[in-house]
């Protein structure tokens, strides 16, 4: 701003040299003229005659010192002035002067100040002599501006002005360009500051009539900033200020702020108009930039599919399409009331409230469940999200997330109740079984009793062979009793203790235990396994071992082998049992694990539980099993898999 009010007067100066032997009209009208413009300049200005009194003290300085103009004119620097104006550090009264005694320019980029309210501030202060026209000293003006914030951001721009002695100089670089235009069509320009190049353009090229400025403004813009112009002109204001767009010689384009003042001037074309242009075009780009932003939010709230608003001390202030629709209210019939309306009842919304709003000063979200009573009564279960837009301050604005959750909530009840139905059912299968079990073991065992008395006595052949079947009948009840129990324990269990184990150390064993079963058919079977093989296992695995192991010597003919391998296949051990039965046919494989299941074999003993046993055992054990055909012949290989324990 500094810059640009130094650049202004130049203006004035040089546009007073264009005119010869000014009218004393012109002469009080231009006095006029400085006069508002000093007096409302946007920087600090005040002066001194030659005694050092103080004869100047504009708004800006009123407004940084914060001392009236009455109470300081007329009175001497070293004498009247209050203290904390220029006292306030040494080299002040030091650069005043020597302004005076060297006639020369001087200036401070930093002057530290404190003012009778008590803030402490930062002022740029430039002192220039100034004379009259026989040259002799007149006295001091000084150019007074705050640089408490911007100071340090401005530091290397102050810097390379401090630097230029030239004042032309400075006025190429500055992106502000001072203009004098005439009102005539098209705004001949009789005056252009020289920083005009930094368009392209050079002071000839206007000044000397080639261009007039209505010829760089962009043609889009050209019949708005006429119409504005000639509507400014038509009412009693003197200042204009306008954004639109130049075309700089090359072809760019470029944002500009004018500001004008506009002075009547007589004749046919009674006005005129002095001013400076203001490079614009980053803030244009951050204002279209922030535009885009914000229609791609609004786009976002409104088509997103939750319900999205936004309350202030829990009164709402903006909702989305979402939120109206999922409660059946209208945006006007929301908008402006307490949020109490969408509760089923006062418990909730205080509920909501304090949980809501704690869980913001913990976290700076809050997540709430609860429900909300749409227009119609009916009532949802509902996700409340909320975060505030400052989060200093809540009462600036709370943002708010509404997810619709009644399907899910319902659906979720639903389950509950089904589950609770199959605890129950459960239970009562557990104890039918135990009743089933219970009274069916005490008159098999008392079959089983009289059935051993009777073929202790009995002589007669044909009714030992009746007694002989009952026998065996009543064993595989005895079987299949056990198997439903202990499959059915099984599947109670969800998680069982691991240990590691030799687990070809426990099918060893296993073997040892149908050593008469296998004895009694002639079969041979084949253990290729020498080493221990490490598992994390339970110890109720061995069933698994006994299944399979059993089946195949049910399953295989008399007088075959049975071979039991354990292949390491790098992180899994693969037990295989192979025997020499009839093939299963592949229909069959894929049921041949699911109880009661059982390929056709006739004449086999058996409860068609065994594998479902395997199954749910290396189903605890996160294994996999299965069966094949023998690839070497005849027969089945039934196989399982164990985690190997890394050594």
């Amino acid at each position: 701003m500094f810059n640009l009010f130094l650049y202004m007067l130049e203006s004035y100066i040089t546009i007073q040299h264009l005119y010869s032997q000014p009218s004393c009209e012109d002469q009080v009208r231009q006095t006029m003229l400085d006069s508002i413009i000093v007096r409302n300049a946007p920087i600090g200005i005040c002066a001194f005659d030659r005694n050092d009194d103080l004869i100047l003290f504009n708004n800006a300085m009123e407004s940084i010192l914060g001392v009236s103009a009455e109470d300081v004119i007329g009175k001497n620097l070293f004498c009247n002035i209050p203290y904390h104006m220029f006292e306030v550090d040494p080299g002040l009264r030091e650069l005043y002067i020597n302004t005076k005694s060297s006639l020369k320019e001087s200036f401070k980029q930093r002057m530290p100040m404190t003012t009778p309210l008590g803030k402490h501030i930062f002022l740029s202060i430039r002192m220039v002599p100034f004379f009259n026209e026989s040259g002799d000293y007149e006295g001091i003006v000084a150019y007074m501006e705050e640089v408490s914030e911007n100071y340090y951001k401005e530091k290397t721009l102050i810097d390379e002005i401090y630097k230029f002695r030239n004042l032309e100089s400075i006025y190429k670089s500055i992106p502000i360009i001072a203009f004098n235009w005439s009102g005539q069509l098209g705004w001949p320009v009789k005056y252009v500051s020289e920083n005009i190049s930094q368009l392209g353009y050079s002071k000839e090229d206007f000044e000397s009539g080639s261009l007039k400025y209505i010829d760089i403004v962009h043609p889009e813009d050209v019949d708005k900033l006429i119409s504005d112009v000639a509507a400014f002109e038509s009412t009693d204001q003197i200042y204009l200020s306008e954004d639109y767009r130049l075309v700089s010689k090359s072809g760019d384009v470029i944002w500009v702020n004018e500001i004008s003042l506009l002075s009547e001037n007589g004749g046919d074309h009674p006005f005129r108009y002095d001013g400076i242009i203001v490079d614009i075009t980053d803030r244009k780009m951050k204002e279209k930039e922030l535009e885009q932003s914000k229609a791609h939010i609004e786009s976002i709230f409104r088509a997103t599919p939750v319900g999205i608003g936004v309350v202030s001390d829990r009164t709402f202030i903006e909702v989305n399409d979402k939120l109206c629709e999922m409660l059946g209210y209208s945006r006007e019939e929301l908008i402006g009331q307490n949020s109490r309306m969408i509760y089923p009842d006062k418990e909730s919304y205080e509920y909501v409230g304090l949980e809501k709003y704690g869980l913001i000063s913990e976290k700076g979200t809050g997540v709430v469940e609860t429900r909300m009573a749409c227009k119609n009564g009916v009532i949802i279960d509902v996700i409340l999200s909320s975060s505030p837009i400052y989060p200093e301050s809540l009462s600036k604005g709370v943002t708010f997330a509404v997810l619709d959750i009644t399907t899910m909530k319902n659906t979720e009840r639903e389950l509950q109740e089904r589950t609770a139905e199959l605890e129950q059912l459960n239970r009562l299968k557990d104890l039918f079984s135990d009743i089933i079990r219970h009274d069916l073991l005490s008159p098999a065992s008392a079959i089983s009793g009289y059935t051993e008395a009777l073929e202790e006595i009995e002589a007669d052949e044909i009714k030992l062979h009746f007694l002989h079947m009952i026998s065996r009948c009543n064993k595989k009840l005895f079987n299949l009793l056990e198997s439903a129990s202990r499959y059915e324990k099984l599947n109670s269990i969800e998680e069982i203790d691991y240990y590691t184990i030799d687990i070809a150390g426990i099918f060893k064993c296993v073997i040892s235990d149908f050593s008469q079963e296998i004895k009694n058919k002639g079969i041979t079977v084949k253990f290729s396994c020498d080493n221990p093989c490490y598992s994390r296992v339970n110890p109720f695995v061995s069933e698994v071992f006994m299944n399979l192991l059993s089946n195949a010597i049910k399953y295989g003919p008399e007088n075959s082998v049975i071979s039991i391998d354990f292949i390491d296949e790098g992180n899994f051990w693969k037990v295989t049992v192979t025997d020499c039965g009839n093939e299963i046919p592949d229909s069959d494989k894929p049921f041949l694990f699911d109880r009661f299941k059982r390929a056709d074999k006739k004449g086999v003993k058996g409860t068609g539980l065994g594998l479902a046993i395997v199954k749910r055992i290396m189903e605890l054990h996160d294994g996999d099993y299965g069966v094949e055909a023998n690839p070497e012949g005849k027969g089945n290989v039934f196989w399982v898999s164990f985690y190997k324990i890394m050594e």
